[in-house]
């Protein structure tokens, strides 16, 4: 009885692509072009000729899955790092610490005002740092923005008070964010003044909000929140409507815009 040779059935899979092994027709390898590895068949008996070269497949050989260049770098040394893009390629970055931190200012050198000049105008926000500051007199304390044209005297929007078990202070002002109720030299006041940048441009305006305590009253709680529409904001001064300061510091930090 004659016998018909059929031919391959079905793809034989040959694994990685040997240089030396000769490969019929239907041959399946894997093959790295370069760093990219795809899998390719063979469409004509091939000896010694590379799959593909630069990304284009040989004549004797097809792609039957291309690969890519892998997307993502290498993660050696790169912990703590993220992932970002330039809209082309991915590389990894670093977080970068958007705080600004001041060196501690003594508030007991006998001033009224305590300023940070030199300010990054497009900063987001930034807190006063206010630890054990007292004053000679009993003067409630302030914080006043100003930009090029000086410091800001009136204008801002601002209530303030305490609370103590059942009874309670409050007051408006215009010329400051500022305390309402310290009334006493011998307080030494600790605590934190936030202001952030909720508008930019012609509108820009900074809210404040902040609480206090005293270590010479510490069943006080004192407060302090309002707004002020300025721009431009390059500096800022912690100090008080009178006296001077004669104990504690304070320190500034801020935040990148």
């Amino acid at each position: 009885m004659a016998t018909i040779d059929l031919g391959k059935i079905k793809q034989v899979f040959r694994g990685t692509y040997n240089n030396a092994t000769a490969y019929a027709v239907d041959d399946l390898v894997v093959f790295t072009d370069g760093s990219v590895t795809s899998t390719y068949i063979c469409t004509t008996a091939s000896t010694g000729n590379n799959p593909s070269s630069g990304g284009t497949a040989h004549a004797n050989w097809a792609y039957i899955a291309k690969g890519v260049t892998d997307p993502i770098p290498s993660q050696s040394g790169q912990s703590g790092k993220f992932l970002t893009t330039n809209g082309t390629t991915l590389s990894f970055g670093t977080v970068a610490d958007p705080r600004t931190v001041s060196a501690v200012t003594d508030t007991d050198s006998g001033s009224q005002y305590y300023a940070f000049t030199g300010l990054d105008t497009t900063m987001k926000r930034f807190d006063v740092i206010i630890k054990s500051a007292s004053n000679s007199g009993s003067n409630e304390l302030l914080i006043q923005l100003g930009n090029s044209s000086g410091y800001a005297t009136s204008g801002y929007q601002c209530g303030a008070g305490y609370w103590r078990d059942s009874t309670s202070n409050k007051q408006h002002h215009g010329d400051a964010f500022k305390s309402s109720g310290l009334g006493s030299g011998n307080y030494y006041i600790t605590g934190k003044f936030e202001c952030t940048k909720i508008h930019t441009g012609a509108n820009t305006r900074w809210f404040c909000n902040a609480l206090y305590y005293t270590t010479s009253a510490n069943d006080h709680v004192f407060y302090t929140v309002g707004y002020k529409d300025i721009q431009d904001v390059d500096r800022v001064r912690f100090g008080w409507e009178g006296g001077t300061g004669d104990g504690g510091s304070v320190q500034l930090v801020t935040y990148a815009g």
